[in-house]
């Protein structure tokens, strides 16, 4: 049945070129020996020629040789009788089954031609039957295909050479191009059933190797291209494969085509991963590579970060030069950074810093802490501060902010002492006492009277052993003591008046009084004179051997005290006035600390009266208290954080935290005022602005000494700044609100 299809088709194509019944006989009774024929002939793609005929008819019997020469590009790949026009109506009488075409020639190497040749020696079976004088020849001549091939992650491809020696084979050979399109034969083509037209099928005819032996591996053909796989065992060697064309169902060897293909080894790529602890960026080129490439590492540091160095963790390497051949595998390499670490210069200005007080650097991420007062001394001066700058121009330096880089010199300020000289006049007339520097002398004072004695001079000691000299430079605080000597007669007596100390606050308010040397059984008053924001606290009056004497508050706010021999001590202290907020209670723990805020300017509260207790505290307010609670200084540069506007409120004390190492944001762009405060930042933003390292440790369960909050918990409980929560906890993911807030600044800045 394939047989019978293929002729049908066969007579279908020949039937698409030639005219029917192109010659018939004369006359009737044609024998072998007077009928003639003709040879008619298509070749697709390419042109055909009869040796004997070439469209004439010839003697039957006679032997064809047919020449078939294709289009440029394309070799001749089959031919095969076609049958004659009236096969469709009786196949058994029209279908020359007895007659062979023989291919007698390979494809001129030039030309590409193929030679065929046949003999008719079909019988005649009917005479003077027109319809069976003439014979149907069908060629097809085919692009020249390219053969791919794949192995691994390489490949590559074989081309058939040219039969013409001069065309370059076309890569591909798709059905269509090798059969044409089925659509070309309508109105021609007779058969119903056009899956029945001629297609290409390959067959593989060998594979071998250099030597002739057999050798592994596939060849596919998907309709577009033809693919061969080779074997492991292929690589590195040279293969032939010769495949052979068969077109339809004709069954006759078509010519075959043979390709030399050179299967290279395949090439095994390897990756390369880089991984960095986040203080920097690292990268390989190339990121994947063969074994023996070169792969050039490039680290790239953070601000004050250095690379370090290359850690492998997988991968048989040696990095040399941030360099290094790929071995036969997967590589993995850290790229590992460390903070940079920088000088630091301590100009004490004659001072003396404490043993393991020094610093001489300080490393980035970190900071350090200067020395503090209680860590510096020099004679006759007190420490004031660290500069930057030996001019003390600005703020004075506390630490060096985790965020800094570069060498730093700081100078240390120093204030000389001034010392309190004492006149004891022993009941003599008062002498008013001196402040003199460290290193002056004391200004010898009028000598003072007392009736009935003659003044012999001042002396060191209440003995009265020791003249003092007036030559000497003051060291420390001294007193000084009246020697008298009695006169021999009497004379008229003048009582003795007495200057009181007057002691009140740093701050909140002044004080006078109405007799500034009053003798004894005067009545001195006292008033007190309170800032805004403060009332007054406490007066007491001592006398010179420290008992209280009585003190009468007057109804004009004014106090009185009866003045008794010898000096006397006025101590006048305020307090915070109640700042009039609604919701802040006397009986609330945080009522004393509200109205010291309040006093110092440091919060007025959230308006209409309220302080808003129980509100979360944000970052941006518990900076700005802490600036106001300083004495709002003006910082050098405003803070470059994405998120806090020059005109904020918070703007300064933002820019004034980070010059002082108070706070570095939440990153290197971004502050985050908004956020809610917690217990551990609010104590470590107070340790950092007023604090220092303790020796004892913070015990809470929930603080891990390895937490950047650690020193600042152990600080805020030695100094009474907070004890935590309850139950062994601190509480350092805790909001905090902003009672809490100013409780805790109110408590750090109590001595």
């Amino acid at each position: 049945m394939k047989k019978l299809l293929s002729l049908l088709l066969s007579l279908a194509l020949c039937l698409s070129i030639l005219p029917t019944a192109a010659f018939a006989a004369e006359g009737s009774g044609n024998t072998a020996s007077t009928k003639k024929i003709s040879v008619r002939m298509n070749a697709k793609n390419g042109k055909s020629t009869d040796s004997v005929s070439d469209g004439v008819s010839t003697a039957y019997g006679t032997t064809h040789t047919l020449t078939v020469t294709p289009q440029t590009g394309r070799y001749v790949i089959a031919g095969y009788f076609a049958g004659t026009d009236y096969y469709k109506t009786n196949p058994a009488k029209y279908q020359y089954n007895k007659m062979t075409l023989h291919k007698i020639s390979e494809a001129d190497p030039q030309t590409g031609a193929v030679q065929y040749q046949f003999t008719a020696t079909e019988v005649i079976p009917i005479s003077n039957d027109p319809n069976y004088d003439y014979i149907c020849l069908y060629f097809h001549c085919a692009k020249l295909p390219t053969l791919l091939w794949t192995l691994g992650n390489i490949s590559g491809e074989a081309t058939a050479p040219s039969t013409d020696g001069n065309t370059v084979a076309i890569p591909y050979v798709s059905q269509k191009e090798l059969c044409g399109d089925p659509n070309e034969y309508t109105g021609y083509y007779s058969l119903a059933d056009k899956k029945d037209r001629p297609y290409l099928e390959w067959q593989v005819i060998s594979i071998t190797d250099k030597e002739g032996n057999t050798a592994g591996g596939t060849v596919a053909f998907d309709n577009n291209h033809l693919t061969y796989t080779p074997t492991a065992d292929e690589a590195g060697k040279t293969v032939t494969i010769t495949i052979r064309p068969k077109l339809g169902y004709i069954d006759t060897e078509n010519t075959p085509l043979s390709f030399n293909i050179t299967v290279e080894k395949p090439v095994i790529k390897h990756n390369v991963t880089i991984t960095t602890d986040d203080h920097g960026s690292a990268s390989a080129s190339p990121t994947v590579g063969a074994k023996g490439a070169t792969i050039q590492l490039t680290a790239v540091p953070n601000e004050g970060y250095r690379f370090n160095t290359w850690q492998v963790t997988s991968g048989d390497i040696t990095i040399t030069n941030n360099a290094f051949r790929m071995p036969d595998s997967d590589v993995s390499i850290n790229a590992i950074f460390e903070a940079n670490t920088y000088n630091v210069t301590l100009n004490a200005d004659g001072g003396t810093i404490a043993e393991e007080k020094n610093i001489t650097n300080y490393t980035y991420g970190v900071g350090a802490t200067l020395p503090t007062k209680d860590d510096m001394t020099r004679e006759g001066y007190t420490f004031d501060g660290w500069y930057d700058n030996n001019d003390f121009s600005g703020s004075s330096v506390t630490t060096i902010s985790p965020t800094d880089t570069g060498a730093k010199t700081f100078y240390a300020k120093w204030t000389i002492n001034s010392y309190s000289v004492t006149f004891n006049s022993n009941d003599g007339s008062d002498i008013d006492s001196q402040t003199v520097d460290y290193g002056d002398t004391v200004a010898e004072p009028t000598a003072p009277t007392k009736n009935g004695y003659t003044f012999a001079g001042w002396y060191s000691d209440e003995g009265l052993v020791s003249a003092y000299d007036f030559s000497t430079t003051v060291t420390s605080d001294i007193t000084l003591y009246a020697k008298w000597t009695k006169n021999s007669s009497g004379g008229s007596y003048t009582p003795p008046t007495y200057k009181p100390t007057i002691n009140q606050s740093d701050e909140g308010g002044t004080v006078s009084v109405d007799k500034t040397n009053p003798k004894k059984g005067d009545t001195v008053t006292i008033t007190p004179n309170p800032d805004a924001g403060y009332e007054v606290g406490e007066i007491t009056v001592t006398d010179r051997n420290g008992d209280e004497v009585e003190v009468t508050k007057n109804t004009d706010g004014s106090y009185s005290f009866k003045q008794p021999a010898g000096k006397v001590t006025i101590a006048v202290s305020y307090i915070p006035a109640d700042a009039g907020l609604s919701d802040v209670h006397s009986d609330s723990y945080y009522y004393d600390a509200v109205n010291w805020a309040a006093a110092k300017g440091i919060t007025g509260g959230i308006g209409n009266g309220l302080f808003g207790p129980n509100q979360p505290c944000t970052r941006a307010q518990i900076v700005t208290f802490l600036w106001r609670a300083a004495g709002s200084p003006e910082p050098k540069t405003m803070s470059s954080f994405s998120d806090v506007s020059a005109d904020s409120y918070y703007a300064k004390a933002v820019a004034w935290a980070v010059e002082n190492g108070i706070t570095v944001g939440t990153s290197s762009t971004t502050f985050s005022p908004d956020d809610t405060c917690t217990r551990a930042q609010s104590v470590t933003f107070l340790f950092r602005a007023l604090g220092k390292l303790v020796d004892s440790k913070a015990k809470f369960s929930d603080v891990p000494t390895d937490s950047y909050y650690a020193n600042a918990v152990a600080w805020a409980v030695e100094n009474g700044v907070t004890n935590g929560i309850g139950n062994n906890l601190f509480g350092p993911d805790n909001s905090c609100t902003r009672a809490q807030i100013v409780t805790f600044l109110f408590r750090a800045y109590q001595d």
